[in-house]
């Protein structure tokens, strides 16, 4: 039995962007697949989650977190590839959220997606000045090396200039520094599992996965898998992008299930079963780097430190490149300022929303630093809270993908890629926003700080919202074009 979905009315495609100018780009699969890797900024993730997830309760059984989410993400990619071969302009998340509930909610969900981004990009700023100060201090020796935010700054402007240049400029770059991040990793891996750790080789995985409450640790893996959306909003710049997008997202969900999988049972190894693994949720990154000098040596850990800071100017460059997409669309639809949607005639690149992204980003980077917070718990807050409105935004876009196919069907598209895979998805998802939810505090910190900015980030989703339904009543011209589905 099949499900079916109407092909995309054609006659009433929206407008090309303003000049004519589209974004230009042909990456392959493997470009894609790394961009989307090094957003998610693997050392990163091994240092500063890691860590976190095996000393919960369930640590000894946490390895098999990895995959479980995998399968639930691949089930989201089939209703996801699926919607965007019947869209009009797939892309970023704000587009299939329109597509499938609306345009009020999709423009609410654009304005949030930006916020999501910028604060995401803040946050992993502030990691990088954090660690290029401690790296200067500890390494370097050099005394007097200057204040977090001083590095973030630097950090950032490299990271902006890129971002003005041709999406295939960023995608080299940030496959490089994956090359760097990926290697350190497989060398640690490989010394803890040729030594073995203080109890040996074997852990009871099976037999533990389910000590205790597993809501912390798949809440955590989730935010470990962040990076699956961004290969929707380069669909635009990739070469043959119905068959390059839901490669790359495959490989992509492969590859990092089974990395963090076996580093993850590499930590439990090196670390053992006694108290060392509680012990290392309170210094995720310096129990790593201490562990990769233990098994790997000096040199393995001096070089980890540095390839962390790189794998944070990659992360907060392919972030910058999709906050600027999203403005990029938003400007496009001239739904905000059209001059938004303008793109570089030289390198194919949306440079005003690029420069508009950055300044934003900027801007909450140095709030912490201007209120003299601690940077390490900025990072905690902004990163937390990020993941959990990334996580909202899979569940709306699950949401959209089940509407689409339920209001549309008509036998093209198969019952699995139509219904079953979407609605699986949309359940293991809604119980994962549930959990993060219900352990926001565990997730950042402070709740009430973050009760605070949550409240203000609805407010921008709300003025998203009221701003289509305004545009519905003023100029249903541009109101048609929002999202550019051309329903």
């Amino acid at each position: 039995m099949t499900s079916h979905v109407a092909p995309p009315d054609r006659r009433s495609s929206p407008p090309p962007a303003s000049g004519g100018e589209q974004l230009r780009g042909n990456m392959g699969t493997f470009e894609l697949t790394f961009t989307a890797l090094a957003f998610n900024a693997p050392l990163a993730v091994v240092a500063g989650f890691i860590p976190v997830i095996a000393g919960f309760e369930n640590g000894l059984g946490s390895p098999l977190l990895f995959p479980a989410m995998g399968v639930l993400l691949l089930l989201f990619s089939v209703g996801l590839n699926a919607m965007a071969g019947r869209m009009e302009k797939p892309g970023a998340f704000y587009g299939y959220i329109t597509r499938g509930l609306g345009r009020p909610l999709g423009l609410a969900s654009a304005f949030f997606a930006v916020l999501v981004y910028v604060g995401l990009g803040a946050g992993t700023f502030t990691l990088l000045g954090v660690a290029a100060g401690d790296f200067a201090d500890n390494v370097l020796g050099l005394e007097n090396s200057g204040p977090w935010w001083a590095w973030a700054l630097l950090g950032w402007s490299v990271v902006v200039a890129l971002s003005l240049l041709n999406i295939g400029v960023s995608a080299k770059v940030l496959g490089i520094a994956m090359l760097f991040e990926v290697a350190i990793i497989a060398v640690w891996n490989a010394r803890v599992l040729f030594d073995g750790g203080p109890d040996g080789r074997d852990v009871p995985v099976f037999d533990h996965v389910f000590d205790g409450s597993i809501a912390l640790g798949l809440l955590f893996v989730a935010m470990c898998m962040t990076g699956f959306e961004s290969l929707q909003v380069f669909r635009e710049e990739t070469d043959a992008p119905e068959r390059t997008v839901p490669r790359a997202t495959s490989w992509f969900l492969i590859i990092l299930s089974v990395m963090y999988g076996i580093t993850t049972l590499v930590y439990v190894i090196g670390q053992g079963r006694g108290d060392g693994l509680a012990a290392g949720a309170a210094d995720p990154t310096g129990t790593v780097l201490e562990s990769m000098q233990i098994y790997a040596g000096s040199l393995a850990s001096d070089a980890a430190s540095l390839f962390l800071i790189t794998s944070a100017i990659a992360c907060t460059l392919a972030v910058q490149n999709i906050a600027a997409r999203y403005v990029y669309a938003l400007g496009r639809d001239k739904v905000v300022p059209r001059v938004l949607g303008n793109v570089s005639q030289k390198h194919g690149s949306p440079v005003p929303a690029s420069i508009f992204t950055g300044v934003a980003i900027a801007v909450v980077l140095m709030a912490p630093a201007l209120g003299d917070a601690d940077p390490v718990k900025s990072y905690a807050v902004l990163l937390g809270l990020a993941g959990y409105g990334i996580v909202l935004l899979w569940v709306l876009t699950s949401a959209a993908i089940v509407v689409f196919f339920r209001r549309h069907g008509d036998g093209q598209v198969t019952m699995w890629r139509g219904l079953v895979a979407p609605v699986l998805a949309l359940i293991g998802l809604c119980v994962v926003a549930w959990l993060a939810t219900t352990n926001l505090g565990d997730l950042v910190g402070d709740v009430r700080l973050a009760q605070l900015i949550l409240a203000g980030a609805g407010l921008v989703a709300l003025a998203g919202g009221v701003l289509a339904l305004w545009w519905r009543r003023v100029d249903p011209q541009t109101y048609q074009v929002i999202g550019r589905q051309g329903e």
